[in-house]
């Protein structure tokens, strides 16, 4: 079996490289005293590499498939974007005039007063709810 890895000296330091590392790659370890560099050397030389370890993945076959009963009943609305209060309060206020938000105002002038309290999002939210009633 060939070496795997290989010795280069750097300044006054000896690295180990794997022996297939163009030049200038990261080495695996360095050592300012050559005799511990070869002892390393030799240890890993005997050794295997370790494979990456991939991340679990489920089996396409053993994933359940979401079934008609698993979804919200009808009556149950969504729960409210909250991602519109990360926003600039120019883009608070062009989402909140669109409308898109008007069936969840309150959950977000709760989320904004418990949240950053800024407060011209908190007089837009409650400018709109007096708009909409």
């Amino acid at each position: 079996m060939s070496a795997l890895y290989e010795i280069r000296p750097y300044l006054s330091a000896h690295r180990i490289h794997r022996t297939d590392a163009p030049p200038g790659a990261r080495h695996v370890e360095q050592h300012a005293d050559k005799a511990i560099a070869e002892a390393r050397l030799a240890i890993l030389n005997r050794q295997a590499p370790k494979p990456k370890a991939r991340p679990a993945v489920p089996s396409p076959a053993k994933v359940d498939a979401p079934t008609k009963s698993a979804e919200l009943p009808l009556d149950v609305a969504p729960a409210a974007d909250l991602s519109v209060l990360d926003q600039s309060l120019g883009a608070i206020a062009t989402a909140l005039g669109s409308g898109a938000h008007d069936a969840h105002l309150g959950e977000l002038l709760e989320a904004e007063q418990n949240g950053k309290t800024r407060k011209g999002a908190i007089a837009m939210l409650e400018s709109r709810i007096a708009e909409v009633g």
